[in-house]
């Protein structure tokens, strides 16, 4: 009869064993689909619309190329981005840098949705001219000479965040300098671009 038990138990606990694994592998199944089903939103390129280090009357302008490569639409997009120049001894956004930049992120309040497999154009606002922090005004104008001369390097960063079709929140961060002004190449930072 104990014979008889034990080899009940241990069918038991054979089963459970056996639904467990089961279930742990549909899980996996399920979460593998939702990662190859859901959105990624990445920064694919920039451009330099407009800029001439000889005449900083003309306004600085950036075009982005954000794209979603998932397969699903990036929904209630949210994107902003600074400008900063930094000395050549400065390896880019600085954590106190991003907290600024955080706060304005904070406050904006621009949603949109970018479709599967698409791109979207950005363009960078002029920067030079926000209200909302007058001593930033003349910033690009201030900063060309040393640009021009490679004293100082520009830098724009700053972070998307979006929803996917299960709800879930994601953010993909960016940090792009100008390599080289006369060609007006940008690279991607050695830090600061990031997606979850």
């Amino acid at each position: 009869m104990s014979e008889l038990r034990r080899s009940a138990n241990d069918s038991e606990t054979a089963t459970k064993e056996n639904s467990r694994n089961s279930q742990n592998a549909l899980n996996t199944s399920i979460e593998a689909s939702r990662l190859d089903e859901r959105a990624w939103l990445a920064f694919s390129d920039a451009e330099v619309l407009q800029y001439d280090p000889n005449d900083p009357t003309k306004l600085f302008r950036i075009q982005l190329l954000v794209r979603n490569s998932g397969k699903t639409p990036a929904r209630q997009i949210n994107m902003l981005g600074l400008i900063q120049a930094y000395d050549p001894n400065i390896d880019g956004p600085t954590d106190d840098d991003w907290k600024v930049f955080l706060g304005y992120f904070s406050e904006s309040k621009e949603r949109y949705v970018i479709a599967p497999n698409a791109t979207r154009k950005m363009i960078v606002p002029d920067f030079s001219n926000r209200a909302q922090n007058p001593p930033y005004r003349d910033f690009i104008a201030q900063n060309y000479p040393l640009i021009r001369d490679r004293s100082k390097y520009l830098y724009y960063f700053g972070q998307a965040t979006y929803i996917d079709l299960d709800n879930r929140p994601h953010t993909t961060k960016f940090c792009i300098w100008l390599v080289d002004p006369e060609t007006k190449q940008f690279a991607s930072c050695g830090k600061g671009n990031d997606m979850n």
